[in-house]
């Protein structure tokens, strides 16, 4: 079964400017985001950001995984879906 992955990263711009977010992707597409002020350290807290800051493209990962139940990897390590349904 095909699940994203979400992985927190540091945007280093051409400017010098260095901006937080994530990474979003699986076999099929990607997104990002790169807005956040900081980045939190428990990966279910980076879940319920990057859900809550989702453009379309995000949205389309949380929705595939609640309409299949799917899990993600955060950071390299895998959640179920029954560990992050109540965030979706």
């Amino acid at each position: 079964m095909i699940s994203p992955t979400l992985v927190t990263c540091e945007f280093h711009n051409t400017t010098g400017e260095v901006t937080k977010g994530y990474r979003l992707y699986d076999e099929y597409g990607q997104t990002y985001c790169n807005t956040w002020q900081t980045i939190p350290e428990d990966d279910l807290e980076i879940l319920e950001l990057a859900i809550k800051d989702a453009d379309d493209n995000a949205k389309t990962f949380f929705n595939f995984m609640k309409e299949t139940e799917s899990g993600i990897t955060i950071n390299g390590e895998w959640y179920d879906f029954e560990q992050v349904e109540d965030l979706l």
